[in-house]
């Protein structure tokens, strides 16, 4: 519910400004509490900084050491500050002020918890995660906040300098060729960037397509050709899944690495090429080395410099930057709309963030990059077919559930959001129409989940779950605007 009545006094305004990532020192990650989206849209990126000394109260009211502008939120919502256990300094205690909507910590509310890092904290309609993280002034392409990402941005910045080969490494869809363009875009070379994914290369064709070749080198060779090396002369070749390589191409590598020379099919003589090499990996080239897969000598001449990228679920509060940059580049224009102006749309927005932050993302960035592009699709349909529709329900348009969640972060159950027998719930539309039981209903036997008891309601009455929350969001929307 948006507002409770038991709340303080708005006098007195302590209304302390939040600490922005951009006044301090870029250097180090900060451990705290971050926003990771709210209707408070000045606010996303802030941070509540945990001294380890003083209690910190968050709330939508002026007497909050942290205020945000979410109706969604009690004027005194929770509090939080640093933990005196000596054997977790790196932890916080959160507690909840005896909200309506409650404060819910991986999905499930609390009363009380201790934060670890890697926690995600949802309070009326603005979502936390508790973390190391920064949000730089350059992200150098790369989208997120991690103190993991930063490390990258710093190893890339680095390289970016040089000539020397480098290795990526990471999971597929971690975004290894976004890496590898963030290095050729700050280094000096004028040449293109070219990306080449070995695994994609025609049998049999191999060579020619990386070395190019002369006319007549083979049967159907009836031009000449250049290669990829020769297209990327001057600029960047990125060689994708290198692991795949056959043990001849790697032994025409080798010379390219080494003498900087590409030989093409048919041509007596190897001519000069200026090309920086990057190459991306999902495997273990030390291990496919060891086992004789991949020659020694040609990998201690590419991994001069080697980048790791961890995978998403490793780095859980670049999740929703990345995903709100994915809409934007998407071009919703709806989406800031509803942001700025609907209030349930922002209460069920924190709702679909925190399932994705929950999720495991086995597919990375790439399975992120398809859930928003079918989320975006989703709202549109839905704003086009009910343009005066004022809830949706964002979860439904993510086409994964339980199977990847986190087991470090359950999302909550049907069991867990409702405990309540169907013979004991009421079958008949009249606790629709009575804001004060329909809020004390919700709370009792809910715990404050309005998602929950519309489903459940659904079940009994035949009605439709989410032409029930609409009508709990406009009943409740309506009372507040009379308290006001």
């Amino acid at each position: 519910m948006p507002r409770d009545k038991t709340a303080s006094s708005d006098d007195h305004a302590t209304d302390r400004p939040p600490v922005r990532r951009h006044d301090r020192d870029e250097s180090d990650a900060i451990l705290g509490l971050w926003i990771l989206t709210s209707p408070d849209l000045d606010k996303i990126g802030s941070c509540l900084i945990n001294d380890h000394v003083t209690q910190q109260q968050v709330g939508r009211g002026r007497t909050a050491h942290f205020r945000l502008h979410d109706d969604w939120l009690s004027r005194l919502h929770f509090e939080v500050g640093g933990n005196s256990d000596a054997k977790a300094p790196a932890s916080c205690t959160l507690r909840d002020l005896g909200t309506s909507n409650g404060t819910h910590v991986n999905g499930i509310r609390r009363a009380h918890a201790v934060l670890q890092p890697g926690d995600v904290v949802r309070a009326g309609a603005t979502l936390f995660a508790y973390d190391w993280a920064m949000v730089p002034q350059d992200d150098v392409g790369l989208i997120g906040w991690s103190r993991e990402l930063q490390h990258v941005r710093s190893l890339a910045l680095k390289l970016a300098g040089s000539d020397m080969p480098v290795v990526i490494t990471g999971e597929t869809g971690v975004g290894k060729e976004i890496i590898a363009r963030a290095i050729h875009q700050r280094s000096d070379r004028k040449g293109q960037f070219l990306a080449i994914n070995m695994a994609s290369l025609v049998p049999g064709l191999v060579g020619s397509q990386l070395f190019g070749h002369r006319r007549g080198a083979f049967s159907g060779a009836v031009t000449e050709q250049a290669g990829a090396f020769d297209v990327a002369h001057g600029g960047t070749l990125l060689l994708d899944e290198i692991g795949d390589m056959l043990p001849e191409i790697q032994a025409s590598l080798l010379r390219v690495v080494q003498f900087g020379q590409s030989h093409r099919l048919g041509d007596p003589t190897p001519h000069d090429i200026d090309v920086r090499l990057i190459t991306a990996t999902l495997r273990d080239l030390q291990e496919s080395v060891g086992s004789g897969g991949f020659r020694e000598d040609l990998y201690w001449r590419i991994a001069q410099g080697t980048i790791d990228i961890p995978p998403l679920r490793g780095r859980r509060i670049d999740i929703v930057p990345i995903f709100n940059h994915l809409l934007a580049t998407t071009n919703t224009r709806w989406h800031r709309v509803l942001i700025e102006n609907n209030p349930a749309y922002n209460f069920e927005m924190a709702a679909a963030m925190e399932k994705l932050y929950l999720h495991s993302w086995p597919g990375n960035v790439r399975e992120l990059e398809a859930e928003a592009k079918r989320f975006s699709q989703g709202v549109e349909d839905i704003t086009a077919r009910q343009p005066k529709s004022e809830i949706y329900d964002l979860c439904s348009f993510f086409d994964f559930d339980n199977e990847h969640l986190d087991p470090d972060r359950a999302w909550p159950t049907a069991q867990t959001q409702s405990s309540v027998p169907d013979a004991a719930y009421p079958k008949h539309l009249s606790v629709l129409e009575d804001a004060d039981a329909l809020e004390r209903e919700i709370e009792s036997q809910f715990e404050g989940n309005i998602r929950a008891f519309s489903r459940h309601f659904a079940s009994l009455t035949g009605m439709k779950s989410d032409t029930v929350r609409r009508r709990v969001y406009r009943k409740l929307k309506a009372r507040q605007q009379i308290e006001r």
